[in-house]
């Protein structure tokens, strides 16, 4: 029996709420190129997400703000600061906005520059999306 690949299981996440999962990716910080940003981006596209992309730099109530308007599913927060706990701000925001289903995850660790360290690294940030929206 085979494993389920990335597109299979957004499949039936399809399937089974009306339409493909659906995220928002922010960087609060004004951290980098945004090169970080695209490639994770198209890690989920290539996934069968709908990938939503914020302009970086924004405050995180404006961030929450745009994941409640656009109905996203699960918010990725891009920010490298290990010091800073925003994910329970951003909870927190998010409840605020009563979208307490929305789910959050934070990359708080750099992507690998080498060619598999970095398949890896977007592998693995995928796969724990899919599992926190329900897929």
């Amino acid at each position: 029996m085979r494993q389920a690949t990335f597109q299979d299981r957004t499949h039936v996440f399809a399937q089974e709420y009306g339409r493909r999962p659906r995220i928002l990716l922010a960087e609060p910080a004004e951290a980098n190129n945004g090169r970080d940003l695209k490639i994770i981006a198209l890690a989920f596209a290539d996934a069968g997400f709908d990938v939503d992309i914020s302009p970086s730099g924004l405050a995180l109530k404006t961030i929450a703000r745009i994941a409640v308007e656009n109905d996203v599913h699960g918010v990725a927060l891009l920010f490298f600061d290990q010091h800073l706990d925003i994910e329970t701000k951003f909870i927190s925001l998010l409840e605020q906005e009563g979208a307490d289903d929305i789910q959050v995850i934070v990359a708080k660790e750099k992507m690998k520059t080498q060619r598999s360290g970095l398949e890896d690294w977007t592998q693995g940030f995928v796969q724990k999306t899919l599992t926190r929206v329900g897929g």
